[in-house]
């Protein structure tokens, strides 16, 4: 083991020692991962915006917490960063952004530009700061390969499926919940509907702004052009040219006869969400429900946007930590029982 390992091993067991929250339960005493995949534009620190004040240890051995986080995720598992992240290169201005920010202005684009996003990734929007790191490397500062993003598709599903096969040979008795949010949520469905995972060991599927297929996106973004075919195709053929994506790619909707039976799975979304609107996740979470073969929830939040659905707005992050809370205690699984209160919650947002 290398020096800078053995460093990230020591301060890991020193955050686990030090600060595992005593509010929290675990009925079952069993081990519980989460295995979390990022959305667009994101390197593993957005998994700060779910661990509370306790923070996580990313990959490079930095301490990373987001100042405004819910208590969401006991234990994040991450086990390697993404291939198209790349933490050895600060972000710099090319001709795939200006090709980007020239067609979004052409055509009005919604809510983010792309130089936005990726800004608030680097100058900390969500209030993400990390501790001296260990190496060189640092997660909030990086450059993303546009060419290995494939919006959930099969470089993602196969990104996952490491991080999957990683975490079960690191926790090889553990139970997993897989959580994505955006672009990592529809990686994590379609991972699990075409991966084979072991399903007896996944006891919680989260979809937080899940989309259904990129087509219903653009279709959502630009009503008039995409109503036509051949414009919509055309949009699909330069997001393919521009990145990894696939216009004959896989998509949740695609796939969704494979998904898993009896997996319980949580649907998030915001009615305010310009970037994956509301219909979209609507849409997939209805089509799962209709199958009839898993318990299927959709969270509806009033006020935050994409994607800071769990900081944004105190009311809905506080009914997403309540709602979740109360999903894990109904599934044994580890939850804080202060926030577990209202079981009615459960009800209300199960699809039938």
């Amino acid at each position: 083991m290398n020096k800078l390992k053995f460093t990230i091993l020591v301060v890991q067991m020193m955050i686990v020692t030090n600060c595992l929250p005593e509010n929290w339960v675990n009925p079952r005493q069993k081990d519980v991962q989460t295995i979390y995949f990022q959305g667009i534009f994101a390197s593993q620190a957005q998994i700060a915006k779910y661990t509370g004040s306790r923070g996580f240890v990313a990959t490079t051995g930095e301490h990373v917490r987001c100042c405004r986080a819910p208590d969401l995720i006991l234990q994040p598992f991450v086990g390697k960063e993404l291939d198209e992240v790349d933490l050895k290169c600060v972000f710099q201005k090319n001709r795939f952004e200006d090709m980007c920010l020239a067609y979004l202005k052409c055509v009005g684009a919604p809510a983010y530009s792309i130089q936005k996003m990726i800004s608030d990734s680097r100058n900390n929007k969500w209030g993400i700061s990390t501790e001296p790191p260990l190496s060189k490397e640092t997660v909030k500062s990086f450059s993303i390969n546009w060419k290995k993003c494939d919006l959930g598709q099969n470089g993602d599903i196969a990104e996952h499926k490491r991080r999957y096969e990683i975490c079960m040979q690191e926790h090889p008795d553990s139970d997993v919940i897989l959580y994505g949010a955006s672009r990592g949520a529809a990686t994590t469905f379609n991972a699990a509907a075409l991966n084979k995972y072991d399903t007896s060991r996944i006891k919680l599927v989260v979809l937080e702004s899940c989309y259904d297929s990129i087509p219903s996106i653009l279709r959502a973004w630009y009503p008039r052009m995409c109503s036509q075919v051949k414009i919509c195709f055309f949009i699909q053929k330069i997001l393919s040219f521009c990145t990894g994506y696939r216009y004959d790619g896989v998509s949740p909707e695609k796939v969704i006869d494979s998904f898993p039976s009896e997996v319980p799975v949580v649907f998030i979304t915001s009615k305010v969400d310009t970037i994956v609107p509301h219909r979209c996740t609507t849409h997939i979470a209805q089509m799962l429900a209709e199958r009839g073969k898993n318990a299927v929830y959709l969270l509806e939040l009033q006020y935050s946007p994409h994607p800071e659905y769990a900081i944004y707005n105190d009311e809905d992050k506080e009914l997403y930590q309540c709602f979740m809370h109360t999903l894990y205690k109904k599934f044994n699984l580890p939850h804080i029982p202060d926030l577990a209160v209202d079981e009615c919650l459960l009800e209300k947002y199960k699809l039938q």
